[in-house]
């Protein structure tokens, strides 16, 4: 078992625009090489855990579950339970990868509205 493990930020650590930092192939392989736990955050999303680790396996061609990935909403896993029956305020620009996103959280008695325009609720 490893003493340490490493927390990764995607954007800007291993990858910019999209495209792999240079190195960054080469340190993630060595980690899997050397059996180092690795974690995988971000503050976007836009995707769900499993989407973000498959992108992220085939970009580095390294194997990397979706436990590994931390998104933004990836919280909420934790508190769709307890929210179930309540009115959650989402935000984001795409209201169809919204509804996909929440729709992997909560249950599907689960009533949600997604609101993508601020000014229809305070205005």
């Amino acid at each position: 078992m490893s003493k340490v493990g490493i927390v990764c930020d995607i954007d800007g650590v291993i990858l910019l625009d999209g495209k792999q930092i240079q190195g960054a192939e080469e340190s993630l392989k060595r980690l899997i090489q050397h059996n180092i736990p690795t974690i995988f955050v971000t503050n976007g999303g836009g995707e769900i855990e499993s989407e973000r680790a498959e992108r992220i396996s085939r970009l580095f061609n390294i194997p990397v579950e979706p436990t590994q990935v931390i998104l933004a909403h990836t919280p909420f896993q934790s508190l769709s339970g307890k929210y179930a029956n309540s009115r959650i305020l989402l935000l984001g620009r795409n209201k169809e990868k919204n509804k996909r996103i929440m729709s992997q959280y909560v249950h599907t008695t689960y009533s949600h509205q997604i609101v993508t325009d601020l000014t229809t609720i305070f205005l």
